[in-house]
């Protein structure tokens, strides 16, 4: 997963993706080390981007605008972007590098790190671009879908190579994306209120920890025959609000 998320958690700057043959290369090398004596052990996907709130909480295109603003901006700016009255893209450096910017489209990401008073006080994304490390545009998201496809096809197939135990966290993490309830209670993805991640929007807080260790035990036990108990975790924290 750091293979991937380094690049997405930079921006994509200065970072490489290493391809999947490389991957297959070290993630077989491993295995054969660890399963040598006849150990088992499991495996697991990895997770979209789309369900961190470090990539998904601020909208690309966040910028609402009423007619009042709207003019206003074009008038500040020169009309480089013809602003219009509703959700108008933050302005992105592109390609990076080149002192050329343009508007952000659906889909690109605006990462939770940004300095959200430049974002808000100073006007970043409206009199000078985002830079390319708080930032994924077009092309780089697809190479991190790309990358995680191929990725965890090749990880479903070690775990059947070397007959270990795969916990699915690719189609756990979406569910948990569309909703689930733990001990009678909802918990998804929303950044705080989802009761799954921490504060920073990347890592699990206790719950999700907990929620997440209880798959892995699911996919031991199904697969060596175990009756490993699951998490309850009553006192498990979520986030504390003041």
């Amino acid at each position: 997963m750091a293979d991937i998320f380094e690049y997405a958690e930079k921006g994509g700057a200065n970072v490489l993706i290493a391809s999947s043959s490389q991957f297959s290369i070290h993630l077989d090398t491993l295995l054969k080390g660890l399963t040598a004596n006849g150990a088992k052990g499991v495996l697991a996907t990895i997770p979209p981007l789309e369900s961190f709130p470090f990539y998904s909480l601020i909208p690309s295109r966040g910028l609402d605008l009423d007619q009042e603003l709207a003019d206003s901006l074009n008038q500040a700016t020169g009309y480089i972007f013809n602003y219009t009255v509703g959700k108008n893209g933050f302005a992105l450096e592109y390609p990076s590098g080149s002192g050329n910017y343009r508007q952000m489209g659906e889909g690109e990401k605006i990462l939770l790190n940004i300095p959200l008073d430049s974002l808000k006080c100073e006007k970043m994304g409206v009199f000078f671009p985002i830079p390319d490390h708080y930032s994924l545009d077009s092309m780089e998201v697809a190479l991190i879908h790309q990358a995680i496809l191929e990725y965890n096809s090749l990880i479903i197939q070690k775990a059947n190579q070397y007959n270990l135990a795969l916990a699915d966290m690719d189609l756990y993490f979406k569910s948990v994306e569309s909703g689930i309830k733990w001990d009678g209670v909802d918990v998804n993805t929303e950044f705080i209120s989802g009761g799954f991640f921490s504060l920073d929007g990347y890592h699990s807080n206790q719950k999700g920890s907990a929620l997440i260790a209880n798959e892995f035990i699911k996919a031991i036990n199904s697969k060596y025959h175990a009756s490993l108990p699951t998490i309850y975790c009553s006192e498990c924290d979520g986030i504390r609000f003041p």
